[in-house]
């Protein structure tokens, strides 16, 4: 499979060199529900270049009758392109089907297998993601039969350094699948281990850089900011920056980024009235997706992630937990967004 290197600001397959990443948890609670359509269209309104629609779940059986979609396959025929799903498994010959299928299916732009999944029930419970650090050999068969079925789709990996600080390897994870027909490797910057704990280290980011001769890498971890992102490219030498939570707090964290990386001006922020259209607009693509009642569960678990580090956000939350309807939910937040805080003497809901 033909590998691609980034040329500036144009990287391959991946459009501009800043990508939203997929989640499977953030610092307050459990968002991979979220990592769904809805969010694609806050990752496309803050600016993001290639958008992921979550991770396709080992047991998707691959039927073409299609009874019932996994929820996060919801939508994926609608969305625009380019349009990545991740997967994962630690059977090569079963994902290399579940592959195939969502490519034939579904017109898949990239697919990106997940060797970098560092939560228990997926590294003990499953023996995938980030336990597969720990076999090289195996991410490599995988890499090459899911390569081999999907030609010529782009496969792409995400890794972390390693097991654990006496078990960093990404060099030679990378360059494992570099040989196996891998089109990119995307690298979080933490062992498995130190799960999200502690500080990404991109100067051993760096070093899988250097490892490789043919195919680019995406840092992840701990960005910030799209100063930040901008200088990730600079120091360290990598060939684009992912982005994850950051971008559940701050979307428009992807546009600020493109501007800097073309010498643009940077856009203002968003006014607190475009932040409230934005977030009942994804309300409303909730209900249409899960129903009322989940709709609601999910909006409050977003809109808390939403508003992290904002002034009066303690009190917000606790308001927030305590709604009882879409409407308080609502002027709840239109009222913060409006006015930058939430007043200490605020009635519940």
């Amino acid at each position: 499979m033909p590998t691609t290197r980034f040329a500036k600001n144009k990287p391959g397959p991946f459009g501009i060199p800043v990508r939203v990443a997929t989640l499977v948890s953030g610092s307050h609670g459990r968002v991979h529900k979220l990592c769904v359509s809805p969010l694609i269209e806050i990752a496309r309104w803050g600016g993001a270049s290639l958008y992921g629609n979550g991770e396709c779940p080992r047991f998707f059986e691959p039927d073409r009758r299609y009874q019932r979609l996994p929820e996060r396959l919801w939508g994926v025929r609608e969305e625009a392109r380019p349009l990545a799903v991740q997967i994962w498994d630690n059977d090569p010959e079963k994902l290399a089907l579940v592959a195939e299928r969502l490519v034939e299916d579904f017109r898949i732009s990239l697919l990106d297998i997940n060797f970098g999944c560092p939560a228990e029930q997926i590294t003990k419970g499953a023996a995938c993601g980030a336990y597969l650090l720990r076999h090289p050999q195996v991410i490599a068969k995988i890499v090459e039969e899911v390569v081999r079925r999907v030609a010529p789709v782009p496969v792409t990996a995400k890794i972390r350094l390693g097991w654990s600080d006496q078990e960093v390897n990404a060099p030679e994870v990378a360059e494992a699948i570099e040989h196996a027909g891998g089109a990119g490797v995307f690298v979080h910057g933490r062992t498995a281990q130190q799960k999200y704990r502690g500080t990404a280290d991109w100067s051993r980011i760096s070093q899988v850089k250097r490892q490789v001769k043919r195919i680019p890498v995406i840092g992840n971890g701990d960005i910030r900011s799209a100063r930040q992102a901008l200088d990730a490219l600079r120091v360290f030498g990598v060939d684009g920056v992912m982005i994850g939570r950051a971008g559940l707090s701050r979307p428009w964290i992807f546009r600020e980024a493109a501007a800097l990386l073309n010498n643009s001006v940077v856009p203002p922020e968003p006014t607190g009235e475009e932040q409230y259209e934005l977030l009942a607009t994804l309300y409303h693509q909730l209900e249409v997706q899960f129903g009322n009642v989940k709709a609601g569960i999910l909006m409050r678990r977003f809109a808390s992630r939403f508003v992290v580090a904002r002034k009066g956000v303690k009190r917000l939350r606790e308001l927030i937990h305590k709604s009882s309807s879409r409407s308080d939910l609502l002027d709840l937040l239109r009222e913060f967004l409006l006015r930058g805080d939430m007043r200490s003497d605020r009635a519940d809901a």
